[in-house]
């Protein structure tokens, strides 16, 4: 896992350092998928409970310490990496870069436990919509 950071590292500093302009389009996918990969990540150590382990009472707080984010933003990462396990299309579309984390999250903010059924049936269609 650790060798493959490196190498994410040094293709980045490449495209840093080059002359050309990226795609801004192709550049903006990645990062989009790079962000899901990142959310999934977040959902696997909050199931572990590596938080706990380093002594948080919460993930969102762990997130924060360790990533540097604000309260709202942890907050935010923690519940949108859990409704992505919950809806396995719209996370496939985030996962390919085909739909933005804001379009991710604005499905999540809709979804509430009382929409859980309804959600999971539509799944498939709130990631065609957003695409």
């Amino acid at each position: 896992m650790f060798d493959v950071l490196v190498e994410l590292d040094d293709a980045i500093e490449k495209l840093a350092a080059g002359e050309q302009p990226a795609d801004v389009a192709g550049l903006r996918r990645r990062i989009d998928r790079l962000e899901c990969l990142w959310l999934r990540s977040v959902r696997d150590a909050e199931r572990a409970g590596v938080w706990q382990a380093d002594g948080f009472v919460s993930s969102a707080s762990w997130l924060r310490e360790r990533c540097h984010l604000s309260h709202g933003d942890a907050t935010s990462a923690v519940k949108l990496a859990r409704t992505l396990e919950e809806m396995p299309a719209v996370a496939d579309a985030f996962a390919a870069g085909d739909i933005s984390r804001r379009h991710a999250q604005v499905i999540s903010l809709a979804r509430t436990p009382e929409r859980g059924a309804p959600f999971a049936q539509l799944d498939g269609a709130f990631a065609a919509a957003a695409r």
